[in-house]
This record gives structure tokens, sequence and C-alpha cells, in this order.
């Protein structure tokens, strides 16, 4: 992420679109390849800014765009139009 005027929205549009997803932290970390929740709250935080790659993970997991989960853009958040189709994300229990 390049400058710290986009990471600043992207701690706030993380955890927005987890919640609109109805997605704990433990899943989004699940479905990130991490054990534990404890590897997504320092993101939804601002302690750390992620890798450009981890956005990209972190938006599909999520069905948003990257470029808006980034702050980069105000198209593309949850429930508006998004790059992957629900029937290409990973399946979740409930």
């Amino acid at each position: 992420m390049p400058s710290e005027g986009t990471t600043s929205q992207f701690p706030s549009r993380l955890r927005e679109a987890r919640e609109r997803g109805g997605m704990s932290q433990a899943e989004l970390a699940r479905r990130l390849g991490y054990t534990h929740r404890c590897n997504i709250y320092p993101y939804e935080r601002g302690k750390v800014s992620p890798t450009l790659d981890l956005c990209e993970r972190m938006a599909e997991a999520l069905a948003v765009d990257p470029e808006w989960l980034a702050g980069w853009s105000d198209e593309g958040g949850p429930g508006g139009d998004v790059t992957a189709r629900p029937s290409e994300l990973p399946l979740t229990r409930r």
C-alpha cells in the first residue's frame, strides 16, 4: 500500500467488509490460511499495513474490490460491484 493516506481507510474498510459479510476475525483468518484471529486484529486496528498481495487475498475472501479495500476507490465495497463472484469464493460454515 503506497501511502499513509490510503492505509488510513484500510482498517475501517476491512472491518466493515468482514462484518457486513457476517464473518468473524477467526473465519477471515482461516480463509487466508492463518490459524488464529490474532492475525487479523492488527490490520483492523491499523497497527500493521498489508502487502499488496495480502490486500488482494483479503479482498477476495471478503468479496470486495481490492482497490476499495485499500482506499483507492469508493466503488466495489460490500454489497457493491465486486470482482469476485460468490460461486468463486470458498465455502463457509455458519
